[in-house]
């Protein structure tokens, strides 16, 4: 830890070290906090609540061809689910603090980026950091290469509830990322960027009794063309994500007691956008399309909340899933100057989603002779209709900028395929009332104060 300190003092300074002479200086302060509820539900017999939280404060130093960045954030993440009709429940978090110091500099071609960071969550301080180089080039056809590389921290915390026992899961580690870019300009109007990185754990450092134990490998292949027609900008952007043989094993005191396997898995992306610019507005428009899939498999057993004794006879589940989807989406931006001291920005986005989504599982008998319980289905959802509507303000008031940033997602339709049932019989006066439940989501807010120097 002491030399990590050292780095994370000394970094920044070695990076950012002036190589120039320059009179121009600027500094920028910016303190941003944001809600997101992504569902909230509320039952007699059943709680849900998905929501996201940040809170943080930035500053960046430039002079001359130096930048220091200094962030200082918190975040919170919660998924509770509980159900007193079912055996289980679970509660997911990851709450900390995220302290990152970075700077950047360049030395005529060359340009270097270092950041060093320290997550604390739950008393435990975990490091991190981030190095990038970039060569610039003076010619049209090659503008630059970039090398990225990255060890940031994934802490989290969760607890999961089996009958009337609970168990608490913990750990801190790390995520490793490395990406090479290249940038260029086919044409003089045109500009291209190819990309290609790859991400995996990097270690697991178990904080409590249950721990869990990732492993994937992740490789992302992205380009990006933009071409410029006097006013207008058109870009095109392609984006591939491939999963190989991820698998997450559930321990306790370092024994497997559980499993979920998945994969091969991918994800593709791609969009096409015209961005059209006046003097006070600029107006964009963006299609897009999405694929992806993947199959999972799992075991887990009953021993960390009964003997081993029982869980060899009964309670042993095995299960396995496939998930895939297809998705076309529609957005419509528009910035506009509304007065010297007030921007208005509105977006209106639509997502038509396909999904498809089979599962089955099973228990096995006595010593494994024969199955039992055998549970197979597919979900009954066709097609989803989501509508997001933003709106977000901005004040200049002096040197200070004020936004207000406002979305919300409403599901418009979802078409089921509802298999054919015989008529209800009109309810007797003794049938209860059904139980009220209160439902709402899909609303993220953000406020942002900035002032520049």
């Amino acid at each position: 830890m002491k030399q990590f300190l050292f780095l994370l003092y000394f970094l920044p300074a070695a990076v950012i070290c002036p190589q120039q002479a320059s009179d121009t200086t600027a500094v920028r302060y910016v303190l941003h906090s944001s809600f997101f509820e992504l569902y909230h539900e509320r039952a007699a017999d059943q709680s849900v609540d998905i929501l996201q939280k940040n809170i943080s404060f930035k500053v960046d130093y430039t002079k001359g061809q130096n930048t220091f960045n200094f962030l200082l954030e918190r975040n919170d993440f919660r998924l509770s689910w509980l159900n007193k009709k079912s055996t289980f429940g679970s509660d997911v978090s990851t709450a900390g603090y995220n302290l990152r110091m970075g700077g950047q500099s360049s030395w005529g071609m060359f340009q270097l980026k270092g950041v060093a960071s320290v997550y604390s969550h739950e008393g435990t301080l975990t490091p991190g950091c981030e190095i990038s180089t970039q060569i610039l080039f003076s010619n049209e056809l090659l503008h630059s290469i970039k090398g990225e590389y990255s060890l940031s921290n994934s802490p989290y915390s969760a607890s999961v509830r089996f009958e009337n026992d609970g168990i608490s899961f913990g750990n801190s580690g790390y995520v490793e990322s490395s990406c090479f870019s290249v940038m260029g300009s086919p044409s003089r109007n045109m500009h291209l960027t190819i990309s290609c990185s790859r991400t995996l754990p990097a270690g697991r450092n178990a904080a409590n009794e249950f721990s869990y134990q990732d492993k994937y490998y992740l490789q992302q292949y992205a380009s990006q063309l933009e071409y410029r027609l006097k006013g207008t900008v058109y870009k095109h952007t392609m984006e591939y994500n491939a999963v190989d043989g991820s698998e997450l094993d559930m321990l306790n005191a370092g024994l497997t007691f559980g499993y979920l396997a998945g994969g091969p898995g991918h994800l593709f992306q791609t969009t096409l956008s015209q961005e059209v610019s006046g003097p006070a507005f600029v107006h964009t428009t963006t299609i897009g399309y999405a694929e992806g899939g993947i199959k999972m498999s799992g075991e887990v057993e009953s021993w960390p909340f009964t003997s081993v004794i029982q869980s060899m006879v009964v309670n042993r589940m095995y299960g396995k899933a496939s998930v895939s989807f297809h998705s076309f989406n529609v957005q419509v931006n528009r910035q506009q100057r509304l007065a010297k001291w007030c921007d208005l920005s509105a977006h209106v986005l639509w997502y038509g989603i396909t999904p498809t989504i089979e599962y089955k599982t099973w228990q096995p008998l006595f010593l494994v002779f024969g199955v039992k319980n055998v549970n197979q289905a597919h979900s009954d959802i066709r097609f989803i209709h989501l509508f997001r509507i933003g709106v977000e303000p901005v004040f200049h008031l002096g040197v200070v900028d004020l936004s207000v940033a406002l979305n919300q997602y409403v599901p418009i339709l979802v078409k089921q395929s509802m298999p054919e049932q015989a008529a209800t019989p009109a309810p007797s006066p003794t049938t209860p009332k059904a139980q009220k439940k209160v439902q709402h989501g899909g609303t993220y807010i953000a406020i942002q104060i900035s002032r520049a120097l």
